[in-house]
């Protein structure tokens, strides 16, 4: 199939890694209803995505660390607890139907948009001492492993709240810090996926050529937004994400 008539997935993949890479969740979250609106089967979407979010990671990670905004504490931590997670992600994308994917993927969107919204309160608060909050983070970070399989989004709709919520960082290291973390946790993913069949690879290398490009730029846009600016753009984007795949799992169901 030509290049040119395949060129939406350049775009798609250009504008969720400059997404992407603003708010610090991975391109996923744009990438993931574009592709399960235009068919893909939600392994496939999953799988794909995942590419786009690697590409957006990687380029957005080598701008952040130039700006100083990847706290290397943060990085290993959540990194660890996350990894182990995909293996679970990737193998249940093979039993869930479209709708039901669907409609999970809205909820997470709604509950990390309204929970990112709340953590600008609530960072700073007593959350029960140091060792709950690493049980908490971790926890939390496995989680994200399972879900950046399962829904080809990286994770960074849960590292960011963490990071920002739990070990009190400012909106812009939490950004960064979050595309570093994708890098290897989206790898262990792809991986993942790759074993059990899913990926798509022409489709899959054209989103992630769009998204290294999408990263690169965003990463630098993000560098000009301050912390109330880039809370409320992540959260709206999900929100919206949100509202279009509710309607859509209803349609369909």
């Amino acid at each position: 199939m030509p290049v040119i008539d395949q060129l939406w997935l350049v775009l798609v993949g250009l504008g969720s890694g400059f997404v992407g890479s603003i708010i610090g969740l991975g391109g996923g979250i744009i990438a993931v209803p574009v592709l399960t609106y235009a068919g893909f089967a939600p392994s496939v979407a999953a799988a794909n995505s995942l590419f786009a979010t690697l590409g957006n990671a990687a380029s957005s990670t080598l701008v952040y660390s130039g700006q100083r905004r990847i706290r290397a504490s943060g990085f290993v931590r959540l990194a660890a607890a996350a990894v182990p997670g995909t293996v679970l992600g990737g193998l249940a994308s093979d039993i869930v139907v479209p709708s039901t994917f669907k409609l999970l993927f809205a909820i997470l969107l709604a509950s990390c948009a309204a929970y990112l919204f709340l953590g600008r309160r609530l960072r700073g608060r007593d959350a029960g001492g140091a060792v709950r909050l690493a049980f908490i983070g971790a926890g939390a970070s496995f989680g994200a492993g399972i879900m950046s399989s399962f829904f080809g989004i990286g994770g960074g709709i849960v590292f960011v709240p963490v990071l920002v919520v739990l070990l009190g960082y400012t909106m812009r290291d939490s950004v960064g810090t979050s595309q570093a973390i994708l890098v290897p946790v989206t790898l262990a993913a792809i991986a993942s996926h790759v074993a059990l069949g899913h990926p798509d690879y022409y489709h899959a290398l054209l989103l992630m050529g769009g998204a290294l490009a999408g990263g690169f730029a965003g990463a630098r846009v993000s560098a000009r937004l301050n912390d109330v600016y880039l809370t409320t753009f992540a959260s709206a984007v999900m929100i919206l994400a949100a509202i279009k795949l509710a309607a859509d799992s209803v349609l369909e169901s």
